[in-house]
């Protein structure tokens, strides 16, 4: 059988309890377990990460996520604010020493590849053209054209007897 003393007992029980575990209890939300639920205002960068990704798999469009990125860093401390600004810059988290050595070994690598193939698509075009001697022919009256405005007394002309008065009758209204 157990005895509690009633007078001093409780008061040392509730003094036992930290502050903080007493805050973390009051402000945790239990609808978070929902995975669709999204009625929450973030209070840290994690919870504003958490926040956009449960909107993304409700299936908002990708043309809608800046909209959603306002709405989780809306009442966010600037500190926060600040971490979620550059989560969304660069999601991987900043790169290190030997990830930018390595993108650095890749891309030098890469590009000797490229200008390898460069200068042998060079190399083989530099000598099609010095085997084919291509003589190319300068036509000088190019551009001597003749007036178009002059008739042409020529019978296969296209404008010779063309009367349209002579074709076609003249339309008048009818009397309805």
């Amino acid at each position: 059988m157990v005895w509690f003393c009633a007078t001093g007992c409780t008061t040392i029980r509730e003094n036992s309890v930290p502050e903080t575990f007493k805050k973390a209890r009051m402000t945790t939300d239990y609808r978070k377990a929902d995975p669709t639920y999204v009625n929450f205002v973030p209070t840290t960068a994690e919870d504003a990460i958490n926040k956009f990704y449960r909107h993304k798999n409700l299936g908002v469009p990708p043309h809608l996520w800046p909209e959603v990125f306002v709405d989780c860093a809306a009442n966010l401390p600037d500190a926060e604010l600040h971490k979620f600004q550059s989560w969304l810059v660069n999601p991987g988290g900043d790169p290190t020493g030997p990830m930018l050595k390595g993108v650095d070994r890749e891309n030098e690598a890469l590009r000797a590849q490229l200008l390898k193939e460069a200068k042998a698509r060079d190399v083989a075009q530099q000598v099609v053209h010095e085997e084919e001697e291509v003589t190319v022919v300068i036509d000088e009256n190019y551009m001597d054209v003749d007036d178009e405005k002059v008739q042409d007394d020529d019978p296969s002309s296209m404008m010779v007897n063309m009367s349209v008065q002579d074709e076609f009758e003249m339309v008048t209204s009818s009397e309805r």
